[in-house]
């Protein structure tokens, strides 16, 4: 029989995990109105510049996405045990990390720009103007890293709620801007890098009353020994290398099949491409209840109340089953219909069609593999989440390429269903050993 978690769990799951998957919802949008904006210039080479120049940006901020993983376990660790002096060192020493990186991002953009513009491969007017976008969106990354750290923070907090409004007001003032600027202003691929700097930098400071805020709920100090401690420095570097690594090896299976996709042919690659978009709707509400997850889960392992830690991944658990099932039986019921709206093209839309029936069977596997990530990153547990990432692509790397030699195409699915239930079944595997390490508080003072 199943056991059921505390009834006021499933609602404090609920209420974090809502506000999380609304804030993610909202980042496609942005890029949708980019797109558009820029898509009225008067030549192509705007859209592909800024294509070129976002896309350069999102591989260098998803290479430091574990300021906000491992601030989100440590912050939620110092909340469970109610530290008002590790919750300012933790949010410190993320911080001093991000002005480290973005100090050396603004030195290095020259090198950068000369190492990526030729792998792209871009037409040199296109260069030149993702040159220009580059150029000044650079400096919105002390915001951007800024946020990131906020974001971890507000989380291991639980108040999804700051969250959800600073990642609104970020991408509803970056469309504003981008209008203006753009349209208005007439300043072409420049107006967009303009924006985005801009929205940044004010999100930031929307992010820092919050975080003062929360400051203020758990009076503490401010020490520059406790920042600067060199073992706490060297977890949370341990924990960001696990973390870089794992993410890596998760990211390099999507480059994988796609690469894998677009050598099929391509009529299997644009309908890959719509599945994926449609497997993009599903990490956002997986996504959310793995970070309430997270928040709870990591309070109560920082509090060293193993059952209210157990207690809390039940209820993320049963939530996410749910959502799965209910995405899952969507996609099966209207996934032809939006098929049809993604593409007009017949041969797309019937191959999309013949592999549907995978996707709905993933959204319901891969629940305890985004659950099982955000209880792990609540307990800075990161170890068994880096193994299993690279066990994992292992295993998808050979059913992938073997599959595809002995059945074509059709195993291209298959190979990432296995994929996400190993990840889920490894990290359950791991499970028991994680509750059975929680251990009450000792009394000696954070440093």
């Amino acid at each position: 029989m199943i056991r059921l978690a505390d009834k006021s769990l499933y609602r404090k799951i609920w209420v974090i995990a809502l506000p999380m998957m609304l804030a993610s919802v909202s980042e496609p949008l942005l890029g949708a109105v980019d797109t558009a904006v820029v898509g009225h210039l008067p030549a192509p080479k705007h859209l592909g510049a800024v294509a070129v120049g976002a896309m350069l940006f999102s591989y260098v901020f998803w290479a430091f996405g574990f300021l906000k993983m491992a601030t989100g376990g440590f912050s939620a660790q110092a909340f469970g045990k109610s530290d008002g002096d590790e919750l300012r060192a933790v949010l410190g020493r993320a911080l001093l990390i991000a002005a480290g990186i973005s100090l050396a991002m603004i030195l290095l953009q020259r090198p950068i720009l000369a190492f990526a513009l030729p792998l792209i491969g871009a037409a040199e007017d296109v260069s030149q103007l993702a040159d220009v976008y580059f150029s000044i969106r650079i400096w919105s990354t002390p915001a951007a890293l800024a946020n990131y750290v906020f974001f971890g923070w507000l989380l291991g907090m639980q108040n999804a709620r700051a969250n959800l409004i600073i990642t609104l007001a970020l991408n509803i003032l970056n469309i504003g801007l981008d209008l203006l600027f753009v349209v208005q202003f007439e300043w072409g691929v420049a107006g967009v890098a303009w924006a985005t700097v801009t929205a940044s930098y004010i999100a930031a400071l929307i992010g820092w009353f919050f975080v003062a805020r929360g400051l203020r709920q758990y009076p503490g100090k401010w020490s520059f020994p406790a920042l600067l401690n060199a073992a706490k420095h060297r977890r949370l570097f341990s924990t960001n290398s696990d973390l870089f690594i794992r993410t890596l090896c998760l990211v390099s299976c999507w480059a994988v099949f796609t690469s894998v996709s677009a050598q099929m042919g391509t009529v299997i690659l644009a309908a890959n491409a719509v599945l994926m978009t449609f497997m993009q709707i599903m990490a956002y509400a997986l996504d959310g209840f793995a970070n309430a997850a997270q928040a709870v889960a990591g309070a109560a392992y920082g509090a060293g109340d193993r059952q209210r830690f157990d207690d809390a991944v039940r209820a993320a658990g049963h939530w996410s089953i749910i959502f799965g099932l209910l995405i899952g039986a969507v996609f099966m019921l209207f996934g032809g219909l939006m098929i049809d709206l993604m593409t007009g093209l017949p041969e797309v839309r019937e191959l999309a069609k013949h592999y549907l029936p995978w996707l709905a069977l993933l959204t319901t596997i891969s629940t305890w593999a985004f659950l099982y990530d955000g209880v792990f990153l609540g307990a800075t547990e990161t170890l068994p989440l880096r193994n299993t990432s690279a066990f994992c692509l292992v295993v998808f790397l050979i059913a992938l390429f073997a599959g595809t030699h002995f059945f074509g195409p059709d195993a291209m699915w298959p190979a990432i269903l296995l994929l996400n239930l190993l990840r889920g079944l490894t990290l359950h595997l791991s499970y028991p050993r994680l509750l059975n390490s929680i251990a009450p508080p000792t009394a000696t003072p954070s440093t």
